[in-house]
């Protein structure tokens, strides 16, 4: 099979990225208690771009401080003050050849909110959070931003025909549920200007009773790309209403060494065939050369992220391009705990 397409460029926009593998946004802890980039954050990012990725997506940010998935360590994105340190991130990523993503994310349920108990000043003033941080993401120097909409974070609950119960225009149905990450695309554009990248991260499938299918993850990719999407990634679940963060849903978010490689590829697939013209990327338990090669190759996905697979080597794609050996992800998932303890995020595999 013909390795080289996986290493051929692509354009997100106008912005060339220089080969097919992305970085997960994935969580470090790496961050300051209070927000800021460390020199640690950077040195995590600069060895996964030198190791060779073409799109570097830095970790979920904080838009709000009220509104931060975990107590402390959350990278930060809601004030002038933390763009010197993105500023010095993006210039990190930049310096060894990867282009630079920052994801700005935001999560309701750090104040048991759902979609339905925001008044519609509430939701315009979180729109315009995204929006102005976006603007910060920009004068870091990052390349692209990145909208958290997936799994269980603000967007993804809007989206989500089991967690939006709202009867006004911000929900009731599919149109109304996709207004909220339309709205967030479209003032962003117009803020940063049409040639300023955004990819979008939605959830192919919820897989929960109730939850998104692939059906309304097609309607909403498009939606999204008419509002301004450059490239949809398509991950999956992550919601915990049914079974808590035990639930087949979060399984699907975070697979674990049980279940199939690349079991959320078909996903991407499918919603390939209905949106044309942006690049589609797949997630999900990938850390094998052969199945990257197959993704891109059948054109399953114009670009696959790798998270994990890159946590226990950081030069994986450099030594996939060059056919030698490499530190296998296991997906214990022992890096995951360390994230919910709020420690460093590491390989504990390789590294302890």
């Amino acid at each position: 099979m013909n390795l080289n397409k996986v290493f051929e460029p692509i354009n997100i926009g106008k912005v060339v990225v220089p080969n097919r593998i992305v970085l997960a946004p994935m969580d470090t802890n790496l961050a300051s208690d209070d927000g800021f980039v460390t020199e640690k954050l950077i040195e995590h990012y600069r060895k996964r771009a030198s190791g060779g990725i073409g799109l570097i997506t830095v970790e979920i940010t904080s838009i709000n401080p009220m509104r931060e998935m975990k107590p402390t360590n959350n990278l930060s994105a809601f004030d002038d003050k933390f763009v010197p340190g993105l500023f010095k991130l993006a210039r990190a990523i930049r310096e060894e050849g990867a282009v630079a993503s920052l994801q700005l994310g935001d999560f309701l349920h750090a104040i048991n909110k759902k979609p339905a108990d925001l008044s519609v000043l509430e939701i315009e003033e979180i729109i315009n959070e995204f929006v102005s941080a976006a603007v910060r993401v920009k004068e870091a120097g990052f390349d692209i931003v990145d909208y958290h909409m997936a799994h269980r974070y603000t967007i993804a609950d809007f989206l989500s025909k089991y967690a939006n119960k709202r009867e006004d225009s911000y929900g009731k149905n599919l149109y109304g549920r996709t207004k909220f990450a339309e709205t967030i695309v479209r003032e962003t554009k117009k803020r940063l200007g049409e040639d300023f990248p955004i990819v979008c991260r939605i959830n192919g499938d919820e897989f929960m009773v109730g939850g998104n299918t692939i059906i309304d993850s097609t309607y909403i990719s498009k939606n999204l790309v008419r509002a301004g999407a450059d490239a949809i990634h398509v991950s999956a679940g992550g919601r915990i209403e049914l079974g808590g963060s035990r639930s087949y849903s979060s399984y699907r978010q975070v697979p674990t060494s049980e279940m199939a490689d690349g079991l959320n590829v078909h996903l991407a697939e499918q919603i390939k065939k209905k949106v044309k013209n942006v690049p589609i990327i797949t997630v999900g338990k990938i850390s094998n050369p052969g199945l990257i090669e197959e993704i891109v190759n059948e054109g399953k996905a114009d670009m696959v992220a790798i998270g994990r697979a890159a946590l226990a080597d950081a030069d994986f794609v450099n030594k996939m391009k060059e056919k030698r050996p490499f530190r296998r992800c296991i997906f214990k998932n022992d890096c995951i705990r360390l994230y919910l303890k709020n420690e460093p995020v590491k390989c504990v595999t390789y590294d302890s």
